[in-house]
């Protein structure tokens, strides 16, 4: 696989809500995260370079905060295009958002501003928005207004271990983390991770946008090297991967 399939943007790690589980919520507020919004320079050069269809912004921030949020999204209008957001900016933005495929809202406790935002959005537009629920947390008005929902299991705020309900995510029948595999993620400030968990000691970067084209970093020896370990059943010698319970298949 000598390109990219599926890429996730950091548009920015700024953000309007501070959830409980959320570590990169508590480096935020402690001042341990610098934050920031990528250069439109820079990400137009990585769409340049991106082969891939599938761009889905998500990473440590929220999304609708990007001040070019508009001209981003036009930019891979013809691709597939997920935003992953609380959406309580979703009606605010809507006229930035409207050539997007499809739209995550991650609700994990009751908040009357998220909910009136999203609803305003699903009642005036057409672009599908699904609910994912966090942790033991449902609100079925969501459901109410034609959402479908999803439900994902609550990890330790400091990276994927200790799952909510006991017990770790299945494996896939590949043996290989699918996320490592075909998921890569680039910050706001260009570093290349092999994925997109929390990462707050950078120990998944292989590479650095601002500094190396998406196709060299991508089969670069580091990549490589960490890919055959994958393969031979030896994830735990990748050193973010030897913390990680984590397959690439949500749990819910």
């Amino acid at each position: 696989m000598n390109n990219i399939p599926y890429l996730n943007i950091e548009l920015t790690n700024r953000c309007n809500k501070s959830c409980h589980f959320c570590g990169r919520a508590a480096a935020r507020k402690v001042g341990a995260l610098m934050l920031g919004d990528m250069d439109m320079i820079l990400y137009r050069q990585i769409i340049d370079q991106y082969q891939g269809d599938i761009v889905q912004f998500n990473r440590d921030g929220e999304t609708l905060l990007f001040p070019h949020l508009y001209e981003a999204i036009y930019l891979v209008r013809d691709r597939i295009v997920n935003i992953v957001t609380n959406g309580i900016l979703l009606w605010e933005r809507r006229k930035d958002i409207e050539d997007v495929t499809s739209i995550t809202v991650s609700v994990i406790e009751d908040d009357s501003e998220q909910f009136e935002a999203v609803k305003k959005f699903a009642e005036a537009y057409q672009i599908p928005v699904f609910i994912k629920f966090l942790g033991k947390y449902h609100n079925p008005e969501y459901e109410k207004l034609g959402l479908k929902t999803m439900r994902r299991t609550i990890h330790a705020p400091g990276g994927d271990w200790k799952y909510e309900k006991g017990h770790d995510p299945n494996i896939p029948e590949l043996g290989i983390c699918l996320d490592f595999l075909m998921k890569p993620s680039i910050s706001w400030d260009g570093k290349f991770y092999i994925c997109n968990r929390y990462d707050p000691g950078g120990k998944g970067i292989v590479g650095d946008v601002t500094k190396n084209n998406l196709k060299e970093i991508w089969n670069n020896d580091l990549r490589m090297q960490w890919l055959e370990y994958h393969k031979y059943g030896q994830r735990e010698k990748v050193p973010l991967c030897s913390t990680c319970k984590f397959w690439g298949i949500p749990t819910g």
